[in-house]
């Protein structure tokens, strides 16, 4: 049977309804609610999602993980000097441990600090340079080296990196025994390998050992080697090159090193500490008066 146009039309609305009720639009999420049985469940499994996440890598780390590969990072160079610790890290058991060395040390009972310290070096509390460098000090004091040598080859093989306070112990100890080649041999080697510069008490403690041992020309040498290196006019370590000049009854080079002192600090000498010297230089010359006027 034929149909009209607008009954075609009338009909075709008819249908075209129908299936938008009988084929509703799909939801996101009644999906998710249909693959769990309660939303405890649904709960459950964002979790475990979430979780998987957390320890799993990204899948975007993983495509880039041959890439990663294809450059690899130079391994460290072992024979590279370390980092000294910094005073920050003397906190909680090791400031406890610290302290605890240091009362042993005032107690004068350096034995049981020396003991402390190495039998801490392998435990869950490792001692920081500054201890060791305390106990090192302590034993310098009593003029007990070798066992501070001692101590110190333990915690370098125990892998405990030295800082500057550390190296001027250790020439030190060589000046105070009167090897003064081994000093130098330590100063170079600071120089060379160390990840720092030397202090203006390294210089300090090599000159005057120098001085007291009569090698005055290498001390002289060490002087100029500081000041290239960009450090300051030091009037103490001006002073143990003057006293070294007197005892070589020296006066012009008590005077030379006194006007060149004078000249790098802007043309006066406020530090007293080099007034001693100068007076024995003019009493060296004779000059009596002018010693008294420098007093």
């Amino acid at each position: 049977m034929a149909l009209s146009k607008p009954t075609f039309f009338t009909h075709l609305k008819t249908l075209t309804k129908l299936h938008h009720q009988h084929h509703p639009p799909p939801s996101f999420i009644s999906l998710r609610l249909l693959s769990f049985a309660t939303p405890e469940e649904a709960a459950a499994e964002r979790r475990r999602r979430k979780r998987r996440l957390r320890i799993e890598p990204p899948l975007n780390s993983l495509r880039h993980q041959p890439q990663q590969q294809q450059q690899p990072r130079s391994p460290p160079n072992p024979n590279a000097p370390k980092i000294p610790e910094n005073v920050s890290v003397l906190t909680g058991n090791r400031l406890n441990l610290h302290n605890r060395i240091l009362t042993l040390i005032r107690q004068n009972d350096l034995d049981e600090a020396a003991l402390l310290t190495r039998h801490s070096i392998y435990s869950n509390c490792r001692p920081t340079i500054f201890t060791c460098n305390s106990v090192m000090a302590a034993l310098l004091r009593q003029s007990r080296y070798s066992e501070l040598l001692s101590l110190h080859r333990f915690i370098t093989q125990a892998g405990v990196a030295a800082n500057i306070v550390t190296h001027n112990l250790l020439i030190n100890a060589y000046i105070d025994c009167r090897k003064t080649d081994t000093a130098l041999e330590h100063y170079k080697q600071l120089i060379n390998d160390a990840p720092f510069n030397p202090s203006p008490t390294t210089y300090r403690i090599l000159i005057k050992g120098l001085v007291d041992n009569g090698k005055v020309e290498r001390a002289m040498e060490l002087k100029d080697e500081m000041l290239s290196k960009g450090f300051t006019a030091d009037p103490v370590v001006y002073n143990y090159l003057m006293l070294g000049h007197v005892k070589n009854s020296n006066a012009d080079g008590v005077f030379a090193l006194y006007d060149e002192l004078k000249e790098k600090l802007g043309g006066s000498v406020e530090d007293g500490v080099v007034y001693g010297c100068l007076m024995k230089g003019y009493f060296l010359r004779g000059m009596e008066k002018e010693a008294m006027d420098c007093y």
